[in-house]
């Protein structure tokens, strides 16, 4: 792939073009991360990498995709932006719907510190983050049991949702 120039991308019109795929975060209420990837008029493909307030364009040759499988063209794109150490990987892949959250879950038998994840359900989209204390530093715990008395215990208490949020978060015991 090549990225576009300023020039270039500025004589593009996207709504002109054929949108062929595209893959999506549904992490927040406004601004998720996305790829989209687009058939110009004149048959070349551009992938749009629009990671908030910051968009990228580049030109995509036939041969960068596989059997012409553009789903997993923008799978292997987002794989490739989660391990970049920016953010959290395994929040990322998560997000991008490259793993399932349960894929991260540990044993009950697991002997070291362990984190819990939380996936909570609003409209339209699902917040993914681990369960922070009240300075906002990820809480670890030194056990498996320890964790699942935290969740029990936010699980027994009557719980308020917030706007536009239609039911208790999900919550998954994870490596530390």
């Amino acid at each position: 792939m090549k990225e576009l120039t300023y020039e270039e991308t500025k004589k593009l019109d996207f709504n002109e073009c054929e949108e062929i795929a595209s893959l999506s975060q549904d992490r927040f209420q406004y601004g998720n991360y996305n790829y989209k990837l687009y058939r110009a008029e004149d048959g070349k493909m551009i992938l749009k990498e629009d990671m908030s307030a910051d968009s990228n364009y580049f030109w995509v040759d036939d041969n960068d995709i596989t059997d012409n499988n553009y789903d997993d063209f923008l799978k292997e794109c987002a794989v490739e932006w989660a391990g970049n150490g920016e953010e959290d990987e395994r929040i990322q892949r998560i997000a991008w719907g490259i793993d399932s959250p349960e894929s991260y879950a540990v044993d009950k038998d697991y002997k070291e510190p362990v984190k819990i994840l939380s996936i909570g359900h609003y409209y339209g989209y699902e917040p993914i983050d681990y369960v922070h204390d009240d300075q906002g530093y990820d809480l670890i715990f030194d056990t498996y049991g320890e964790a699942e008395e935290w969740i029990n215990d936010h699980e027994s208490e009557t719980y308020y949702l917030s706007h536009g949020e239609y039911s208790r978060p999900d919550y998954y015991i994870v490596e530390a």
